[in-house]
C-alpha cells in the first residue's frame, strides 16, 4: 500500500502511470488535488487519482483499478471548499481540514488539504491488511468503498465519507453497532484463555512440597562463677586475693618490722658500748 499525496494537471505523466501499473499488487491511495476543480473533465484532471477513473482520458492510458481517490471533507462532513471532486474520478473523502500533523521544520502544526485526507484513507487500508494480511487489493478497495457514510455532498463525490470501523465490518474482521450489516464472523478463533493457577492451601495449612523447618535447639546455659566467702571471689577465679590470704600477709609484714626494729636496737647498743 502507497499513500501519494501529491497531483499535477495534464498532460499526465505516462512514467507515473506505468510504475503503478506494474504493480498491481499494490493500493495506491492519492489525494484528489486542492484546485476545487472538476477531475471528470479534461481541464480539472489531476493525476493520478484520474489514472483510477474508467473515463480517464486516451492519453492517461485508461483506468487501473488499483488507485483510490480521496478528496478532502470537513468536521461538519461537507466537502472542504478547495478540493476537487467528481462522481468518476473521485472515489471518497475523508477529513481534511485543520489537520494537526508534523511540520517541515520538524514540530507540528494544523494543515489542510487532500494531501491529509488520503494518509487517513491509508492508514485505515494498512488496517485492514493488518487484519487480513491475505486480502487482495481489490477486497480491501470495496470494503474501504462500501464501509462509508452516506453524504449528501455540494458538489458530485463517488462515494461517501471514510468510516474505518463499517469497514472493517464489512471485511469481517470485527463486529460494529454502527454499521448497521448484522454480527460480523470473525477471521480468527478467539484466544484460549489460559487455566488459572491453583488456589494455595488454607492459612496455617503446611505446604505439600515444602521441608519440614528443623527442631529449635534450646541454648545451653552458661552457669555463674561460686560466689568466694562474704561476697568475695576465691583468688583462683578471679585472680584476686581472699579476706584470709589479706589477714595473713598483714601479719607477716608487721613481725618483720617488729624483727627490724629489734636489730636496730641492738646495732645501736653494741656502738654505745
Amino acid at each position: 500500500m502507497v499513500n501519494a499525496s501529491l497531483g499535477t494537471s495534464a498532460p499526465p505523466p505516462l512514467t507515473i502511470r506505468d510504475a503503478i501499473a506494474r504493480h498491481p499488487g499494490t493500493l495506491y491511495v492519492v489525494s484528489a488535488g486542492n484546485s476545487n476543480a472538476d477531475a471528470d473533465s479534461a481541464a480539472g484532471a489531476s493525476y493520478p487519482c484520474d489514472f483510477g477513473s474508467s473515463e480517464a482520458t486516451v492519453n492517461a492510458g485508461g483506468e487501473l483499478p488499483n488507485v483510490l481517490c480521496v478528496a478532502a471533507s470537513t468536521h461538519r462532513d461537507e466537502r472542504a471548499s478547495f478540493s476537487n471532486y467528481g462522481a468518476r474520478s473521485v472515489d471518497l473523502a475523508a477529513p481534511g481540514l485543520t489537520i494537526y500533523s508534523t511540520t517541515y521544520d520538524g514540530g507540528y502544526g494544523y494543515k489542510s488539504g487532500t494531501s491529509m485526507s488520503s494518509p487517513m484513507v491509508a492508514g485505515a487500508a494498512a488496517l485492514l491488511w493488518s487484519a487480513q494480511p491475505s486480502a487482495s487489493v481489490a477486497a480491501v478497495k470495496t470494503a474501504l468503498l462500501e464501509g462509508t457514510d452516506a453524504v449528501s455532498w455540494d458538489l458530485p463525490i463517488g462515494g461517501g465519507r471514510l468510516n474505518v470501523d463499517r469497514s472493517l465490518t464489512i471485511a469481517g474482521v470485527q463486529s460494529s453497532g454502527n454499521a448497521g450489516a448484522g454480527t460480523a464472523t470473525p477471521t480468527q478463533p478467539p484466544a484460549t484463555a489460559a487455566p488459572a493457577p491453583p488456589a494455595s492451601p488454607p492459612s496455617g495449612d503446611p505446604s505439600p512440597t515444602a521441608p519440614p523447618a528443623p527442631p529449635l535447639v534450646p541454648a545451653t546455659p552458661v552457669p555463674a562463677p561460686p560466689a568466694g566467702p562474704q561476697g568475695t571471689t576465691d583468688a583462683g577465679t578471679a585472680g584476686t586475693p581472699s579476706g584470709t590470704a589479706k589477714k595473713k600477709s598483714k601479719r607477716k609484714r608487721s613481725k618483720h618490722r617488729r624483727k627490724k626494729r629489734a636489730q636496730k636496737r641492738q646495732q645501736e647498743r653494741r656502738r654505745r658500748t
